[in-house]
């Protein structure tokens, strides 16, 4: 008899908080028969999916920021109470910013690593040879 009241206890505190949680997954863009029908593994994707997307918000609002932070750089010159006659702002960029070029670098990075794993492989093995080839030597007059 005591196991029963448990029970009913313990699906009562779940539902209250499913229904809690259900305008969250909602605002995430679950829909109520994905959310209480579907696989359990939508929420977690839903979730996971929702922090990406304002991962790469704040990226490119970063990105923004950047952008208004050097063109503010570049109009400063001219900003400035006691600037020469004359002074210009700085070019404002043709192009718009590679936003990838560290993997690019890092390859090349990687690359340069391997060059040198391998130039330092193949002195090993030339010592190697030349110590083996010494040591058979040795074997061979004794």
């Amino acid at each position: 008899m005591g196991g029963e009241l448990v029970k009913q206890h313990a699906s009562l505190i779940f539902s209250e908080v499913f229904a809690e949680q259900f305008p969250y997954y909602l605002s995430y863009g679950m829909t109520s028969s994905e959310y209480w029908d579907g696989d359990n593994t939508f929420a977690k994707a839903y979730r996971r999916a929702y922090k990406l997307k304002w991962e790469d918000r704040n990226r490119e609002l970063w990105l923004q920021g950047a952008y208004v932070y050097e063109a503010i750089l570049d109009v400063a010159p001219i900003l400035h109470a006691f600037a020469k006659r004359g002074t210009k702002p700085g070019k404002y960029p043709d192009k718009p910013h590679d936003i990838f070029p560290k993997e690019q670098k890092e390859s090349n990075e990687v690359k340069a690593e391997r060059q040198k794993q391998e130039i330092m492989q193949a002195k090993l093995q030339a010592f190697a040879d030349k110590f083996n080839k010494k040591f058979k030597e040795k074997q061979r007059g004794d």
